[in-house]
C-alpha cells in the first residue's frame, strides 16, 4: 500500500480508540515511524499520527468470490467493513482505489 501512495500509521500493532464518535487507529510509541522488511530489517518510515479506520482487510483468510457479499467486523461496539485478501497482484491497487471511491452495488 506504501508503495502506492499510503502513508503508514502502524506496523504489526495498532492502538484503536473512539474519538469524538470516529474510530482512530495510531501507533504505540516503541514503533512509531517504524516498518519491518522481512529479510532486510526495521526501517524508518514517514508516518500520520493517526487515522480513521474505515475498513479491515483480514489477510488470514481468501476471497474466494468474484463479487464478494458486504460484512462487517465489530471494532469497539463499531460495525466496520471487513475484506478478505485476494490473491491477485491487482490487490494493493483495489484497496487504494476502495478507500478513494468507496463499493459500489
Amino acid at each position: 500500500m506504501m508503495a502506492r501512495g499510503a502513508v503508514l500509521v502502524s506496523d504489526d500493532r495498532v492502538i484503536l480508540r473512539d474519538q469524538d464518535g470516529e474510530l482512530v487507529a495510531s501507533a504505540p510509541d516503541p514503533i512509531q515511524g517504524m516498518i519491518e522488511a522481512r529479510g532486510v530489517g526495521l526501517l524508518g518510515a514517514d508516518t500520520v499520527p493517526h487515522a480513521a479506520v474505515c475498513v479491515v482487510v483480514d489477510l488470514t483468510r481468501t476471497e474466494t468470490d468474484r463479487l464478494p457479499p458486504r460484512r462487517t467486523v465489530s471494532l469497539l461496539s463499531r460495525e466496520v467493513a471487513l475484506l478478505h485478501k485476494v490473491e491477485h497482484p491487482h490487490f494493493a491497487a483495489a484497496l487504494v482505489q476502495y478507500l478513494k471511491g468507496g463499493r459500489k452495488e
